[in-house]
């Protein structure tokens, strides 16, 4: 499987025009839920580098006590884990009360927007970290630009 596309803008801004650097805040804002280390390593990577702070997680085990006790802003979520399936997970965490912004992606899964409710999101890997940051600010993760 390959890697998303992960190269950074030359200009040194952000990847999505509309965002603007998030302030930093006390603890992950980001948990990323990933089992393959490159590609976690290398979401985490570009996402650092756009200003949040983040947490990987290789594993489904624990994910949703872990986001239960303290909600990250944002979640992204691999659909296809090694010891869970990431889309029960995302049911679970709605059942539960829980609506943060998710974006559930796959290398080989797909899913309908009918399999999702409307602070969530899909991505196919491979996909370019613009197309993460894009996808987020559709979610509304990013400060406004005029806050």
């Amino acid at each position: 499987m390959r890697t998303p596309n992960l190269e950074s803008r030359a200009d040194g801004l952000p990847f999505f025009e509309g965002a603007r650097r998030p302030p930093r805040i006390e603890g992950p804002q980001i948990l990323v839920v990933e089992d393959e280390e490159p590609i976690a390593a290398g979401l985490t990577e570009c996402l650092e580098a756009e200003g949040f702070t983040v947490e990987w997680l290789s594993s489904g085990a624990g994910v949703e006590s872990r986001i239960l006790a303290n909600p990250p802003l944002l979640l992204i979520m691999d659909v296809q884990l090694g010891d869970a399936n990431g889309h029960a997970i995302y049911c679970a965490l709605r059942a539960a009360g829980c609506w943060m912004p998710i974006i559930l992606m796959s290398g080989s899964a797909t899913l309908t927007t009918r399999e999702l409710d409307e602070s969530s999101a899909f991505l196919a890997k491979p996909f370019a970290v613009e197309d993460l940051l894009r996808t987020a600010a559709s979610l509304n993760v990013f400060p406004s630009a005029t806050s």
